[in-house]
């Protein structure tokens, strides 16, 4: 038998080795491109091991070698000398840090800071800093994406210098807003809450995020195609064309595609541009489901003064009569509730009220609209009927849209700009969560009487800055307003949204947020007597308290038209604390000024509340519980858990709320209770399980 050939005997002895497609094209590269490569990483792996020498604060005299910190970053063109991803570390200390950036590269961290260029450029999504430009608030929660600082210089040096955090103070009294904050590290390692060092840490955020331990931390950064359209943006109001007509840009697209970021940077980039920056410009905010400025369910015409370096629970504006004066609401409308299905015609009502209480100025001040994520349906008509009433210049559309939709956009826009789907990882907190973030950061902003209206006030600087009161809701002072009886201060109860028996209107109201909407003369709600007014608006009253409200139909299926947004506005939103049914009282805690609540009470004007679609919330009822046991700590916990739920000898109980047992692994917790349904309270219960 004879013996089997090997490979070379069958096929000839100068057989060519088989290169790989992959083996084969770097066979190709030239060796001296091989050689400069590796060069210029010897070079950054030395570059990284040099020790610098630096001039501290303290004088000029005295110098001390620093070591070159490693610290990741996000660069936002990758190169091949900044692949190492390095930045220079040329002052660190318990309050601040000071950095050298070359031109490219980038740094990202996390918590709350004051951030100021001492030379060079730096880009913070749109907006351009220069060693001019005043110190900046930067909010960078990992809850949303986060900033990126972006050198546009070479030897740039920046400043980032901790701060006394207030709205970090909210995670005492509410879990959404645990979690989310920056964390340092001591010398041992050992992670430490950074309020207890500085309240910013760098983020280990690479290219390649796989190794990342902090995978869901997403960093805010800006497309070429987008820095396109900020820079047609920019010459367009420069340009002697619209040196007398204002450019007016809304952006549209689906939902999570984008819009609220992009409209962001369109108001940096307008608000910081190097030549003849805008002192400031008008926000159209027409997206109830995630407004840029204010509460859910509202649409506001915003002044705004100071670039948007954090997310929008952290610049929610003001009203004119509040010191804070970055971002002044003019005026706005409530829906009270998450979309406009119900009420189209109202919607786009709202939006023209708004844009035509724009200040006719003579000047090319800019207008910013930020619309709704709903491209189809109504949604689509409502778009359209936008384009029309708000005369638009430009349109930026995110994401593809139905040929017939941009075809008919086109025609009522003069230019429109296309631009991809900026997408990014999903945020730790739901589209629900993040709203009730929203929510609970409206109600514990402080809103200060600005007295001296003369003052020199810089925009950025602390006083301009938004503050939050470190209490739990349940301790604010309510504005106690009658609802009955001469000396009335509410003329009835309208709903938005489903109807609610007369029988359990009570019921509801107690514990819900409210619109507070204001007529524009004292006419509007004041007539001549209460039977007057009752009979031209059709209020009744409830057999419970006599609460005025506005039925519905006889069939219980149509809801009252909403109010005319030409002859009404909204000042803000209430949670009804309570209901004296004996007094013919409301206890209303608001975010509105003592200044604005004291003018309602001189002019007498009679206010409406609306009740709608609003979420229920939960944070407000929750807030007294989290912050008690995180007073008491763990020996709380275990104490309660025995069953010992005693507090100063008396029994612990709170309203719409129940304290939970440990079961298993679990530890205590406050949980919301399920208020009483309407079968229940039908069949004879007439106790309140609130």
């Amino acid at each position: 038998m004879s013996s089997k050939r090997k490979a070379k005997d069958a096929f000839g002895k100068n057989l060519q080795p088989q290169l790989s497609a992959f083996a084969a094209a770097r066979a190709q590269q030239p060796q001296s491109t091989m050689k400069t490569t590796a060069n210029a990483d010897v070079e950054t792996i030395k570059r990284q091991k040099q020790q610098v020498t630096v001039e501290t604060s303290s004088g000029p005299e005295r110098s001390a070698p620093l070591r070159t910190r490693e610290a990741s970053i996000v660069t936002a063109r990758p190169k091949p000398v900044a692949a190492s991803k390095i930045f220079q570390v040329l002052h660190d200390d318990h309050d601040s840090l000071e950095i050298n950036l070359r031109a490219g590269e980038s740094a990202v961290f996390t918590g709350e800071y004051d951030v100021q260029v001492i030379k060079g450029v730096v880009d913070i999504h749109g907006a351009v800093l220069l060693p001019q430009t005043a110190r900046q608030r930067v909010y960078a929660i990992s809850a949303h994406a986060l900033p990126v600082i972006l050198s546009r210089a070479e030897d740039t040096v920046v400043r980032i210098t901790s701060v006394k955090s207030q709205l970090q103070a909210l995670e005492k009294y509410s879990t959404l807003y645990r979690n989310i904050w920056a964390t340092t590290t001591t010398s041992s390692g050992a992670a430490q809450d950074g309020r207890q060092s500085r309240s910013f840490a760098p983020v280990p955020l690479t290219d390649d995020n796989a190794s990342s331990r902090i995978p869901s931390v997403n960093a805010l950064d800006i497309v070429p195609e987008t820095r396109k359209l900020l820079s047609s943006i920019n010459g367009k109001i420069d340009s002697v064309e619209y040196s007398r007509r204002p450019i007016r840009i809304m952006t549209i697209g689906p939902k999570s595609s984008g819009k609220s970021t992009l409209s962001r940077a369109l108001v940096n980039s307008i608000l910081t541009r190097p030549k003849n920056g805008s002192r400031s410009l008008y926000y159209l905010d027409l997206d109830p489901g995630q407004p840029e400025f204010g509460p859910p369910g509202h649409l506001s015409l915003i002044e705004v003064s100071a670039p948007l370096l954090g997310p929008s629970l952290s610049h929610l504006a003001t009203n004119p009569e509040s010191g804070q004066v970055a971002y002044r609401v003019l005026r706005s409308h409530s829906l009270a509730a998450m979309t406009f299905r119900d009420f189209p015609g109202h919607y786009i009502d709202c939006a023209v009220d708004l844009a035509d209480r724009i200040p006719q100025n003579g000047n090319n001040t800019p207008l910013v609209v930020n619309s709704c994520g709903w491209v189809s349906g109504v949604g689509a008509s409502a778009l359209l009927d936008l384009c029309s009433a708000l005369h638009l210049t430009d349109l930026a559309v995110l994401g593809p849209l139905e040929d017939g939709l941009r075809a008919a956009l086109s025609e009522r826009v003069e230019t429109v700009h296309q631009l991809p789907r900026l997408s990014g990882k999903p945020s730790i907190r739901s589209p629900a969560d993040l709203r009730a973030m929203q929510m609970m950061s409206y109600f514990h902003q402080r809103q200060i009487q600005n007295h001296d209206s003369t003052s020199n006030i810089i925009v950025g600087s602390a006083s301009t800055l938004p503050t939050w009161r470190d209490r739990p809701i349940s301790q604010f002072r309510p504005w106690t307003v009658q609802y009955a009886g001469p000396n009335s201060g509410v003329a009835a109860i309208i709903s938005y949204s489903q109807p609610v028996a007369p029988a359990f209107l009570p019921e509801v109201l107690n514990g819900a947020i409210v619109a507070i909407l204001v007529p524009e003369d004292d006419s509007t709600f004041n007539s001549s007597s209460s039977s007057d007014l009752e009979t031209e608006m059709g209020i009744a009253h409830t057999e419970q308290g006599e609460i005025p409200y506005i039925p519905f139909d006889r069939n219980q299926a149509t809801p009252p038209a909403p109010l005319d947004p030409r002859q009404t506005s909204c000042v803000g939103l209430a949670l009804i604390r309570s209901i004296d049914h004996v007094a013919k009282t409301f206890d209303l805690i608001t975010p509105l000024s003592e200044a604005r609540v004291a003018e309602l009470l001189r002019t007498k004007r009679k206010v409406m509340l609306v009740r709608g679609g609003f979420d229920s919330p939960d944070w407000a009822y929750l807030e007294d519980g989290n912050s008690s046991t995180e007073r008491r700590g763990e020996r709380s916990r275990v104490r309660f858990g025995l069953g010992e739920r005693k507090e100063g000898g008396s029994a612990r109980e709170r309203p719409w709320v129940s304290f939970r047992e440990p079961v298993g692994v679990e530890g205590s917790v406050w949980r919301l209770r399920h208020p009483p349904t309407a079968a229940a309270l039908a069949g004879g219960n007439k106790g309140s399980d609130r």
